[in-house]
């Protein structure tokens, strides 16, 4: 039997969820369904928080990179806009 990483849950295939009924299939997901955080495994949380900060740390080098030397917010020009086309 497989089992997804750190969780400790079979992992069923399309072969095996294919040979079951529709109210099986949604027993099965329905049991799979975590609504007591005690339940989740330390080292999955550890991972959620790891991408958390990187996507953390990614948007605010990203909204820097946004800002002009004195702060304002750089406003890229559209292209075809009036402004943009030299007159």
């Amino acid at each position: 039997m497989r089992t997804a990483a750190g969780v400790g849950r079979k992992v069923w295939t399309a072969a095996e969820l294919e040979k079951m009924t529709p109210a099986e299939q949604d027993d099965i997901f329905k049991s799979s369904i975590v609504t007591d955080p005690d339940e989740v495994p330390a080292e999955f949380f550890g991972r959620i928080r790891a991408r958390w900060r990187h996507a953390s740390r990614a948007d605010l080098v990203q909204s820097r990179s946004d800002q002009t030397a004195d702060g304002s917010r750089h406003r890229p020009r559209l292209r075809g806009h009036r402004s943009s086309v030299p007159v």
